[in-house]
């Protein structure tokens, strides 16, 4: 059972080495989501 876990384990450089593969998708993700935020609160009116 201990050989099942140790298995499962998940080191923090494979999640390093994930997120640099996958940094351009991050950073469009990011900048679609924060054009997309500025044009829906720019127009709200302020209080």
């Amino acid at each position: 059972m201990n050989q099942n876990a140790e298995d499962k384990k998940i080191g923090l450089s494979e999640i390093v080495a994930r997120l640099r593969n996958r940094k351009r998708k991050f950073l469009l993700l990011w900048c679609v989501t924060f054009v997309l935020s500025c044009i829906w609160i720019l127009p709200q009116p302020r209080y």
